[in-house]
């Protein structure tokens, strides 16, 4: 292998690399529930659809709050009985 081509390799891994950190700390992916290919593209890309949706609720309502407690906001009202006609964000988080 040239040095162009090693050094092209190591600009990829390095990517691989920081995709994965990126999955672990924003995306909160510990382990992959499944070995296929499938099994893990669907886990990461249901991953990433909460994280937008998660950010678009926060910057939809200019929340002060940090991603995490909005999410700990939502999973714990998922137990409780909301009125859809009464329900606002800006009321839900606060702002």
């Amino acid at each position: 292998l040239s040095t162009e081509e090693i050094a092209w390799l190591y600009k990829k891994r390095w990517e691989i690399e920081l995709f994965f950190k990126w999955i672990k700390q924003k995306l909160k992916i510990k382990k992959f529930i499944g070995n296929s290919l499938n099994a893990v593209m669907m886990q990461i890309i249901s991953a990433i659809i909460t994280f937008i949706m998660l950010k678009l609720i926060q910057n939809g309502v200019n929340s002060a709050y940090g991603l995490t407690t909005i999410k700990r906001i939502i999973k714990h009202s998922l137990t409780n009985k909301v009125n859809i006609k009464e329900f606002s964000w800006f009321i839900f988080l606060g702002s």
